[in-house]
């Protein structure tokens, strides 16, 4: 006897959720977004049981899907978009992960797309992009941390599997991050064992919205009170200046030095710069008086007065990282991948002193 499987419902329920999509319906029911456009388009690849869970949980949810994508067959065309982010302030960071991507993304045989989003823009700009608007990408890196509002919503409606890089907060999944707690921590420890113990952290400007700022500032602080030192003064209070302002550093160099401070954390290589830029304009040498290091690194503080002692997260390693995670959803029908987390090496410079030991 036939069994009669339920329809698509025509019409929404009084109730619908608001912006279900593909992937929504897929997490509910506990398979692959794949599995969910397979019932969709009425595929005989779907058993009986699996079929008539989705269809119940489409039903429930009020989800339509798009009549127009819902007709047009996936096909692999081995070309991986990146959306990247335009950088406010002038580093590396950018450059070593497109390095780090292109390279992977070579060396697996792929083709790589992109497109650009400015500072602070919308998540629905990303709607707008030529790259996005296209059916030509298996899947998608997103480098876009300061990006305001919900990526995933916007993105989802996109039908291609995604990634992100340096996220603005930590996600379980599909994500590569650097272990911001781990970094400041090292640093902390760095100083520690030079015997340094009055140890102050240098946030970044109040307008840094990303996660790293915050765990940054746990790492180093959690690194001190284990050691049951006490964190040195503002550590959790953000820099005024945006990069082209110097007085909060000099201000902060002085209060360093009325409080007895030996030695500085800063949140990053700029962070690093302008505090070395503010002990030269203040008359107090590093690494005799004041030593530095920075939570990352950038090739151009080689070349300071003194050469910056640095944690550096290899954003080429990311890239390299982001491209095999998001190659491994696409083969696996869009499955999960836990989310990746990438270690600091020690770049050793000049701007840390040893201490006599105490």
């Amino acid at each position: 006897m036939e069994t009669v499987l339920p329809k698509l419902q025509t019409q929404a329920p009084s109730r619908p959720r608001v912006n279900v999509t593909c992937i929504d319906i897929a997490r509910m029911v506990g398979v692959a977004p794949s599995t969910v456009s397979r019932v969709i388009n009425h595929s005989e690849k779907v058993s009986a049981d699996t079929r008539a869970r989705v269809l119940s949980a489409i039903q429930a949810t009020g989800y339509r899907p798009s009549v127009a994508a819902s007709s047009l067959p996936r096909r692999k065309h081995d070309v991986v978009g990146l959306v990247s982010e335009m950088a406010v302030d002038p580093s590396s960071y950018g450059p070593d992960l497109i390095r780090g991507i292109s390279i992977a993304i070579s060396k697996l045989g792929q083709r790589l797309a992109m497109d650009t989003v400015q500072y602070n823009d919308p998540a629905e700009v990303l709607e707008r992009l030529p790259l996005l608007r296209s059916l030509s990408i298996d899947g998608l890196i997103l480098d876009t941390h300061s990006i305001v509002g919900d990526i995933d919503a916007i993105v989802a409606k996109m039908r291609v599997p995604y990634v992100f890089v340096n996220a603005p907060i930590p996600r379980t999944y599909n994500t590569v991050m650097p272990d911001d707690i781990y970094v400041a921590g090292l640093a902390t420890e760095y100083l520690i064992e030079r015997h340094h113990r009055k140890i102050a952290y240098l946030p970044y400007a109040e307008r840094q919205r990303h996660s790293s700022q915050a765990l940054r500032m746990a790492g180093y602080s959690q690194t001190m009170m284990r050691l049951e030192l006490p964190p040195g003064p503002l550590w959790n209070v953000p820099t005024k200046a945006d990069g082209h302002q110097i007085e909060d550093y000099i201000e902060r160099v002085r209060i360093y030095r009325e409080k007895g401070i030996t030695g500085v954390v800063t949140y990053n290589a700029p962070a690093a710069a302008l505090l070395m830029r503010a002990c030269v304009m203040s008359n107090v040498r590093v690494p005799h008086e004041l030593s530095i290091i920075s939570c990352d690194y950038d090739p151009m503080n080689r070349y300071t007065v003194v050469p910056i002692t640095s944690l550096h997260l290899d954003r080429a390693e990311m890239g390299d990282a982001a491209v095999r995670m998001l190659l491994w959803r696409i083969e696996n029908d869009w499955a999960d991948a836990p989310s990746v987390s990438i270690q600091a090496k020690l770049v050793e410079m000049e701007s840390v002193h040893l201490l006599t030991e105490p």
